[in-house]
């Protein structure tokens, strides 16, 4: 991540509030919070019109984040919707209630930003996405990305390299794969292939137990989502309460 990246990810996600009751972005976690921390913190960082002494700004300096990065064009605030279904579950109605633009149909809002620093020659655009989870819990996402205008001269400004991400998981799949060749030489020596041979023979039913298993850990991680998918975040979806699930084993 460059150090535009950096430093616009922290003015939107950890601006400084006036207000102890208004929540950081990183810390929204219902509707109520989301529309307070717009007015109160994301509209005076992003249209800010005076200087940190107070004094009015020359209108040619408006529309700038941290000075030096121009806001392109106007910022989007759009929302997903999902079609009307009437919901079978009328406990939800209590987490929703009548919230005007974001409804029961709401599946995200998001709010998209485009910057261009004139400095170092970079594009970024940032989504602060606020996604409403079938279980009622409202989760809060933040992407952002750049493109050098000119990618063939190293600035020291950005980082180069693979991702993060895919390094991680390609040195998983190596490990595993060395772990399986290990396998297979061990069972040239005869005492060494007895833990193989036994995998092999207790197969048919280690396949039927995890068979139950998944069965088990499914309903668990269902039940836990539709009793605290609406307040706590490891339960928010299916998929995080099965990690949650499995973590508690």
């Amino acid at each position: 991540m460059s150090l535009v990246e950096k430093s616009v990810e922290h003015v939107f996600l950890f601006s400084a509030r006036n207000d102890a009751a208004i929540s950081h972005f990183a810390e929204i976690h219902e509707v109520q919070e989301f529309w307070k921390w717009f007015e109160f913190v994301f509209v005076p960082i992003t249209f800010l019109q005076t200087s940190p002494d107070g004094s009015p700004l020359d209108k040619s300096e408006w529309g700038r984040l941290m000075q030096y990065n121009k806001i392109l064009g106007s910022i989007r605030l759009e929302q997903r919707r999902a079609r009307p279904v009437e919901c079978q579950i009328h406990l939800l109605d209590a987490f929703y209630g009548s919230m005007h633009w974001i409804d029961r149909q709401t599946e995200h809002v998001r709010i998209v930003v485009t910057l261009y620093n004139g400095e170092l020659s970079t594009f970024t655009q940032c989504s602060l996405k606020l996604k409403l989870e079938r279980g009622g819990y409202v989760k809060n996402e933040f992407e952002i990305g750049s493109v050098i205008l000119d990618p063939y001269t190293l600035h020291p400004a950005s980082s180069y390299g693979w991702d993060a991400a895919w390094y991680v998981i390609l040195c998983s799949v190596n490990l595993i794969l060395i772990m399986i060749h290990f396998l297979e030489v061990i069972r040239a020596q005869p005492r060494l292939a007895i833990i193989v041979e036994t995998f092999l023979a207790a197969s048919n039913d280690i396949v039927h137990f995890l068979i139950v298993f998944v069965m088990i850990e499914l309903g668990f991680a269902s039940i836990g989502t539709l009793l605290f998918g609406h307040q706590i975040k490891e339960f928010a979806t299916l998929w995080d309460s099965l990690m949650t699930c499995f973590e508690l084993l």
